[in-house]
């Protein structure tokens, strides 16, 4: 996928947010802290645009 395809960078920022969420309940659970509740909220933030995305017709 290009970045010129559409919905390439709904598809990055989804991913994006997943991992980072991912990384930051990861760090919670290693090192402890505050993370917890920010990887929870960038995790579920992600999957909620990769389903709009996902959603959303193509214009091909």
């Amino acid at each position: 996928m290009k970045h010129t395809d559409p919905l390439f960078w709904n598809y990055a920022l989804a991913y994006f947010l997943i991992g980072g969420g991912a990384i930051a309940l990861v760090l919670e659970v290693l090192v402890g802290g505050t993370s917890g509740w920010t990887g929870m909220i960038m995790a579920w933030l992600g999957a909620m645009v990769l389903t709009a995305a996902m959603r959303k017709p193509r214009n091909e």
